[in-house]
């Protein structure tokens, strides 16, 4: 469902985070070792603080503690460039590469704890290599080349020991402890994070990993657990460090990872967030002590984030992980925050590991996530595609239109066939997604989530899925997040869903009421019968208005809020009590808040609203300019879940799209070029009744607002022109200055002018002379000057003619120039003034236009006031043709095929000319006898690299498309011997004086019964015919889309097809039969 009051999400904990990063952050830099002793003016290390005993610079403490330091900076975006911390981060960097083990059995790990702080160091310095810079880019160059060598030899270290036989692998405090199983869980979860974000997967790594958990799980129930080399050493800490890399191999393909991962969360679900998160609970019974309570902390919100858990253990733990953090910060001297728990090894890796934890549900500022559909050109309508955050806010299409209700996102393509959205992302979180294959047959497709930092593809995670099952959902998510650089782990691969509904999906209540119960209730249903939907759990958020009031969501009574099955084909209804408070600080507004239905691969959402209804528009009104064109604005509903509604307008100039609907949604309103000076004012109505609602958008389009002496309108394509002003300066540069990016060229009896190629062979424009310009889009010509007088001299032979005249003129300026006259041709309205074709559809002449002429003899033209008339209404048809429209180059070669050769044709008919290549290079349709037609065949257009019509001197072949049956038949022509016998010519003119049919259109089988049916179709499509046929289906590009034989009958399946006009072509041997099919 479309509309604003889906909008939610909870930013609330992101933002305070900021605020502990800062200071904590602050605070490492105060404790890093300088060497220095003293730095009174330092930018990077805290300034004028007596640092600790001087170490190695850079260092905090040890290898493995100054890698979790450094990724804490790394994950909140500072690194080797940063104003801040830039220096920080570099010092820390290398004093890595410095502490490495070049030599002997150890060679590559780092630190006493070799098992640990490798592992450690090996994720900071990658991480490192990943973070875009301040200024742009990566790491490079001498600094990048040792990090990537220092990060070969650590991988090694963990990696030379393990047997391909191996079924399991594990680690422990160095590599002689390398085996199967002779690790433990401390080291093995730093091991796993290593090579995930190395993106190792040699030596089966992955499944020897699943390997290890599997075999040193233990097992009750439904759930699983794991401890430190044991089950019962400290399982709850190494019960999440498990999920760790169950996760993972999961992500990285091992099947059965997910349901040890299932297990795992199982197990923690027994337990309540306090007993999870509060210190007092959390004990050496859970965590080794010498790790501590952030370490067990840090595993904990590290296994909720990868697992992308939201609501757990009965709760929001990560707002309850984070009020709990920061409620246990002591504060230096210089206001930094520190952390300093029990166990561990001291304030400064306790605080590493505090900002770390809240960094699992932060992302770096400038993050983003594109989710996209990549489908088959042809199929695009073949797929509902559909976007839900964890709130359970959709983006899709609606009736048609795409709309999205998920908080800072955006759908960038929605056309052709391609799909994608772009989210902007403040936290992490989990992005479903859903699509549906609506055609009856399997469809390919594939789907992409695609994480950003500051625009620079960061990772990228695609599913080429070859078939989609028909009516089948496909669910996916993926949880967009910051753990080893921003990234996205698939929780959900693409698979079929059980198809969850929730009716309805909306609830308004209107007006609000103090200390009120809105008692309501919904059904979640399955409703494919193919499998059921587990573990569904039921939550609200906050409702909130416009003026800061919040209606906590602790006031609903949602039962039930958890449904462990729902049986497929079944149902399970949700009763919800809302009760408001007594009071509100502040004025009642419209309140808006959601209730999200969320179960382990899926989610969904209700709507909820108090309020009174209204509708509005944004914006109300729009300025726009006199050129052509297009704008938007949005229909929004409040305190109603939407409305029925229906545009009208008051002038024909401007529409709107859609004109009618319900509930919110984006309107496209359209409008046409103001040819008028003045400016015009159009009102498009949008009635709402159900709710009494009329809102008016007020479109005031400018006029030309042109102070020139002659504005001639320029449509794109080939052109003839002329002014009736005298230009001040004549320098055809200056006159054309308006439109020199619109054009290509333009050409005089004499020489040219083509800005392109900066080649300038005319000079000064004479409005005693037509010409023809190439308008490669629409524009306005301005002309400042003087009226030309009225009298012009057009010499002999081909030039173009200009009007001089404000107002159009009648053609018989043309009569009145006798026999001196060939002909007179309009190249944009392929209209022409012809005496010896036998041809006048020039009624009148417009101002602005150049005629091409052809005279005999030259002759004086006076466009005195006696010629003024009305503007001619030119009717352009509608090509129905089997042929596509031919390319007008401004090039004609007039033909006039005679009545007497027209009787061969029937009403409806097209004849057509082309090419020796079979191209199409001039069309004609034929209405009705007793009068000549005019056929113009164009030549080839010199701008362009390709052969659009005829050359000269090549000859000219004919067609005719038979209306009736869709036939084609060749033709040959008998010319008139005193002109052009059929050879293209630039300006010539011939006359056909026969037409006989070619046998193409000779043979039984061309006069048998060929039927088709229905037509337009909305899918299947019924051939009859006598005799046996192969039939060829081309679209409008001439590409073949389906071919296919028949015996005197068959039913084709056009439903794949995209909605359009299509071709098709039957022979039998004997003849062609061509017939145009729309599909709808």
């Amino acid at each position: 469902m479309a509309g604003a009051f889906l909008l939610f999400s909870s930013q609330a904990e992101a933002q305070k985070s900021n605020i502990l990063m800062e200071k904590g952050l602050a605070y490492l830099a105060s404790v890093q070792s300088t060497s220095k002793g003293y730095e009174p003016s330092g930018t990077s290390i805290e300034p004028n603080v007596v640092q600790p005993s001087p170490k190695a610079v850079g260092q905090w403490v040890n290898p493995g503690t100054t890698a979790l330091c450094l990724q804490a900076f790394l994950n909140n975006g500072h690194n080797i460039d940063d104003p801040l911390y830039g220096t920080v981060v570099t010092n820390a960097i290398n004093y890595l590469l410095g502490a490495q083990i070049q030599s002997g059995y150890h060679l590559g790990a780092f630190g006493s704890d070799e098992g640990y702080e490798t592992a450690q160091v090996i994720f900071a310095l990658k991480l490192a290599t990943i973070t875009p810079l301040n200024g742009g880019g990566f790491i490079s160059g001498a600094l990048a080349t040792n990090i990537n060598n220092a990060l070969d030899l650590a991988l090694n270290y963990y990696t030379q020991d393990i047997q391909d036989a191996w079924t399991a692998v594990s680690w422990r405090y160095d590599r002689s402890y390398t085996g199967q199983y002779s690790g433990d869980m401390s080291v093995n979860q730093w091991v796993f994070l290593a090579f995930d974000i190395m993106d190792y997967q040699g030596k089966d790594i992955w499944n020897k990993i699943y390997g290890y958990l599997n075999n040193k799980s233990c097992s009750s129930g439904d759930y699983s657990y794991i401890g430190y080399q044991s089950c019962n050493t400290w399982a709850r800490g190494n019960t999440c460090a498990g999920t760790w890399g169950a996760v993972l191999a999961a992500d990285k393909g091992v099947a059965a990872a997910t349901n040890l991962k299932t297990r795992y969360y199982n197990y923690l679900d027994n337990y309540t967030l306090p007993q999870l998160i509060d210190p007092g609970q959390i004990n050496s019974n859970h965590v080794y002590s010498g790790g501590g309570y952030y370490y067990y902390l840090y595993e904990f919100s590290k296994a909720m984030a990868l697992g992308s858990q939201t609501i757990f253990a009965g709760g929001d733990w990560y707002a309850y992980l984070y009020n709990a953090i920061e409620g246990q910060h002591y504060t230096d001297g210089n206001g930094n925050y520190y952390w300093n728990q029990w166990g561990g090894q001291g304030a400064t890796l306790e605080t590493a590991l505090a900002l770390l934890c809240i960094q699992t549900q932060s992302v770096p500022v400038g993050s983003s996530l594109k989710i996209s559909l990549d489908t088959d050109p042809a199929k695009e309508d073949c797929f509902d595609f559909t976007v839900f955050d964890e709130q359970g806010n959709a983006a899709g299409r609606n009736n048609g239109s795409w709309f999205t209700n998920i908080p800072l996102s955006q759908w960038t393509s929605t056309s052709g066939d391609y799909y994608e959205i772009e989210i902007d992302v403040l936290e992490s979180a989990n992005y479903s997604v859903q699509l549906v294959n609506t055609c009856g047959v399997f469809k390919p497709a594939e789907l992409c989530y695609r994480s950003y930092l500051l625009g620079v593809l960061t990772d990228e995670e695609c599913f080429l899925l070859e078939e989609v099952p028909p009516f089948t959902p496909i669910g996916a998510t993926g949880f967009v997040n910051a753990i080893g650089g921003l990234n996205v782990i698939i929780v959900v691969p693409p698979t079929p869903l059980p198809n969850m509904q929730v009716n309805p999906d909306a609830f308004g209540f209107s007006p609000f009421e103090f200390s009120h119960t809105y008692n309501f209730q919904f059904d979640i249903s399955e409703i494919e019968g193919n499998s059921s939907i587990t573990g569904i759990n039921i939550f609200a958020s906050d409702l909130t208005d416009q003026n800061g009031n919040v209606i906590q969501a602790s006031t609903y009574t949602i039962t039930p809020n958890n449904i462990p099955v729902i049986a497929a084909g079944g149902t399970a209804t949700v009763d919800v009590a809302l009760v408001t408070p007594a009071t509100l600080p502040n004025p009642v507004g419209f309140f808006q808040g959601i209730i999200t239905i969320q179960t382990p691969d899926q989610v969904r959402s209700v709507a909820v609203e108090l309020g009174e209804p209204t509708m509005t528009i944004n914006p109300t009104m729009a300025d726009v300019p006199f050129t052509a064109g297009s704008g938007i604005f949005a229909i929004d509903f409040t305190g109603q879940i939407g409305a029925d509604w229906e545009i009208t307008s008051d002038a024909a100039w401007l529409t709107a799209t859609p004109d009618m609907g319900n509930n919110d949604a984006a309107i496209t309103f359209n409008y046409t070029t103001n040819m008028s000076a003045m400016e015009r004012v159009g009102n498009l109505t949008i009635a709402a009744p159900a709710i009494n609602a009329e809102l008016t958008f007020v479109v005031t389009q400018a006029g030309t607002g042109s102070q020139a002496d002659q504005a001639i309108e320029l449509q794109a394509g080939w052109l003839g022109i002329s002014s009736f002003i005298i230009p001040i300066d004549p320098d055809i540069e200056v006159v054309l200055a308006g439109i020199e990016e619109q054009m290509e060229i333009i050409l005089a009896k004499h020489g040219f002018y083509w800005p392109g190629y900066n080649i300038n062979l005319i000079g000064n424009w004479n409005a005693y002379e037509g010409y023809k310009i190439k308008i490669n889009e629409p524009a306005l010509l301005e002309v400042y000057g003087f009226p030309a007088g009225s009298q012009v001299t057009v010499p002999a032979g081909l030039s173009f003619m200009p009007v001089l005249s404000s107002v159009p003129v009648s053609n018989q300026i043309f009569a009145d120039m006798g026999d001196a006259l060939n002909y007179a041709f309009n190249i944009q309205e392929a209209l022409v003034y012809w005496p010896a074709g036998g041809i006048f559809t020039i009624e009148s002449l417009m101002p602005g236009v150049g005629y091409l002429v052809n005279l005999n003899a030259s002759v004086t033209v006076d466009f005195a006031p006696k010629y003024a008339t009305q503007p001619q209404q030119i009717a352009r048809p509608v090509n129905t043709s089997f042929w596509s429209n031919p390319i007008n180059t401004g090039n004609p070669h007039m033909i006039s095929v005679s009545a007497e050769a027209l009787s061969v044709l029937e009403p409806g008919d097209y004849i057509g000319v082309f090419n020796q290549a079979g191209n199409i290079a001039g069309l004609a349709s034929y209405e009705k006898a007793g009068n000549n037609l005019l056929l113009v065949a164009y030549g080839d257009d010199f701008t362009t690299a390709t052969k659009e019509g005829l050359s000269e001197g090549e000859a000219m072949t004919f067609s005719i498309n038979r209306a009736g049956t869709g036939h084609v038949y060749s033709v040959e022509a008998t010319f008139d011997a005193s002109l052009n016998q059929g050879i293209y010519e630039n300006g010539a003119t011939s006359v056909i004086t026969a037409l006989k049919l070619g046998a193409l259109g000779i043979g039984s089988s061309v006069s048998a019964a060929f039927n088709i049916y229905p037509n337009p179709t909305t899918g299947m499509l019924n051939i009859t015919a006598n005799g046996a046929y192969n039939i060829t289906l081309l679209n409008a590009a001439g590409q073949i889309v389906k071919e296919v034989t028949m015996q005197n009958e068959v039913t084709i399946d056009l439903s794949q097809l995209e909605k359009g006009i299509y071709f098709m072509k039957a022979a039998d041997g004997h003849s062609l039969v061509f017939r145009k099919i729309v599909v709808e």
